[in-house]
C-alpha cells in the first residue's frame, strides 16, 4: 500500500496550506492572482483532515478484522503511537503559553481551572467535547481515541471477523446514512466521525476482487475529477452558501429541511464521502496515474512523518510569521515577500517535523512496528496509524 504513504503527504499538504493561509494571506490580499489561489487552499485544506479519518479508518479496521487483536494489547498500541510525540509538542505550547502569556490559551483562568483545562487538553478530550485545544489541530486526535474504542468495542465485541462481507458492508452503512440525515437537521454534530466509516467501507471495497476489477483508467480519471469538484463545492459552500439555498432564510439546524449551509459539516461530509472514497480505491488498488503520483519518493516520506507534521507545523509556522511580520508588516501588496515566504515557511516546518520524527516519534512510536511479528505482515502502512 504504498500509495497510501502519499497519500497522507498530500493530507498533510492540504492542512499546512490552511494556516499558511491564515498568517500569511494578508501579504497579498491587494493581489487576486496570488491570493485567491491561496485563499482557495487555506478553505478546501480542511479536507486533509478528512482524508486522515478515512486513511486511518482503513488502517485500523483493517489491523483489526485481520488479526483479532487481544483488546489490551490494542489499546496499549495505540496510546503508544499517540502520546509520546502529542506530550513533546503539547509540553512546547505550555511553555510557551508561560513565555508569551498574552498569546496562548491559559490566561484568565483561576489555578484550579488552569489544572482542569490542561488535564482535558492531556486526555484529548477536545474535538469530541465542546472545548477549545490548546493545540488547535489536536481536537482530531479526540476523534481518533474515538475511533479506536468503538472500532475495537464492535470489531471484538460483535466478533465482527466471523460475519459475512456483505453483512458487515450493510451493518456500517446504515448507521452512516441515518447519523448523516439526523446532522442535516442540528445546529452542530460529530459528523465528520462518519468519514472513518467511509475508510471502514473501502477496505471491505478492496478485499472484494469483483469490486477491484472495475478500477478502471477511466474511473481513475472521473474519481480525481470527482475529487477536484467536491473541493471546488466546499469552498463555494463556505464563501457562497446563497447559491445552495432552497428558499431564502432557511438554515440547517433551524429547519427540518436543508437549506442555507450555515452549518456546512453534513454537506461537506457527503460530498467528500463519495470522492475520497473513489479517489483513494484508484490509488492504492490500481496501477495508474494516482499510484504513481502518490509513489513519489518526497510525497511519501512526508506521509510517513505526517504525524509528527501534523502537531508541530502550526506553531513554526507562528514563529515565521511572528519574524516576518516584525520584520515587514502586511501590506497587502507584498508579491515578491509572499513568494519567498512560501518555501521559506514549508522548508521551515518539514526540518521541525524531520527533527521531531527521528527524536520522539520513531524511536518512542514506531518501534513496535518493527517487531517480528509485524514484519511479516507488511506493516508499514500500520506505522502510521
Amino acid at each position: 500500500m504504498v500509495p497510501m504513504e502519499g497519500m497522507r503527504g498530500l493530507a498533510v499538504l492540504l492542512v499546512f496550506f490552511v494556516h499558511f493561509d491564515a498568517l500569511f494571506g494578508a501579504y497579498v490580499r491587494g493581489i487576486p492572482l496570488l491570493w485567491a489561489p491561496t485563499h482557495f487552499l487555506g478553505i478546501v485544506g480542511n479536507a486533509g483532515v478528512d482524508l486522515f479519518f478515512v486513511l486511518s479508518g482503513y488502517l485500523i479496521y483493517g489491523g483489526l478484522i485481520r488479526r483479532k487483536p487481544e483488546s489490551v494489547r490494542f489499546l496499549r498500541r495505540r496510546l503508544q503511537r499517540i502520546y509520546p510525540t502529542f506530550l513533546v509538542v503539547f509540553g512546547c505550547y505550555l511553555a510557551l503559553s508561560v513565555l508569551f502569556p498574552e498569546a496562548g490559551r491559559l490566561r484568565g483562568r483561576t489555578p484550579a481551572g488552569t489544572l482542569l483545562y490542561i488535564l482535558e487538553n492531556i486526555l484529548l478530550l477536545p474535538g469530541v467535547f465542546p472545548i477549545v485545544p490548546i493545540i488547535t489541530v489536536a481536537w482530531s486526535l479526540s476523534y481518533e481515541i474515538f475511533s479506536y474504542l468503538g472500532m475495537l468495542v464492535l470489531v471484538v465485541g460483535a466478533r465482527l471477523w466471523t460475519w459475512q462481507a456483505r453483512t458487515r458492508v450493510l451493518f456500517f452503512t446504515c448507521p452512516w446514512f441515518i447519523y448523516l440525515s439526523l446532522s442535516l437537521t442540528m445546529r452542530r454534530s460529530l459528523v465528520r466521525a462518519l468519514m472513518f466509516v467511509v475508510g471502514i467501507l473501502l477496505f471491505e471495497a478492496l478485499e472484494n476482487e469483483r469490486f477491484r476489477r472495475q478500477l478502471t483508467r477511466r474511473r481513475e480519471f472521473l474519481s480525481l475529477a470527482l475529487f477536484g469538484l467536491t473541493l471546488a463545492f466546499a469552498y463555494l459552500l463556505d464563501r457562497r452558501p446563497d447559491l445552495f439555498a432552497l428558499l431564502p432564510g432557511w438554515s440547517a439546524g433551524w429547519n427540518l429541511a436543508p437549506g442555507v449551509m450555515v452549518y456546512h459539516g453534513p454537506y461537506k461530509t457527503l460530498a467528500f464521502s463519495i470522492s475520497m472514497f473513489w479517489l483513494t480505491a484508484h490509488a492504492c488498488a490500481y496501477q495508474g496515474m494516482l499510484s504513481r503520483v502518490f509513489s513519489w519518493l518526497p510525497l511519501r516520506w512526508l506521509g510517513n512523518m505526517s504525524y509528527s507534521y501534523y502537531l508541530v507545523h502550526g506553531v513554526t509556522l507562528q514563529a515565521v510569521a511572528l519574524f516576518l511580520t516584525s520584520v515587514v508588516p502586511p501590506a497587502g501588496t507584498d508579491a515578491i515577500l509572499f513568494l519567498a515566504a512560501l518555501p521559506a515557511a514549508f522548508c521551515t516546518t518539514w526540518i521541525t517535523a524531520t527533527a521531531l520524527f527521528a527524536a520522539v516519534e520513531k524511536p518512542f512510536s514506531l518501534r513496535s512496528a518493527q517487531a517480528p511479528a509485524l514484519r511479516a505482515d507488511a506493516s508499514a502502512p500500520f506505522r502510521n496509524s
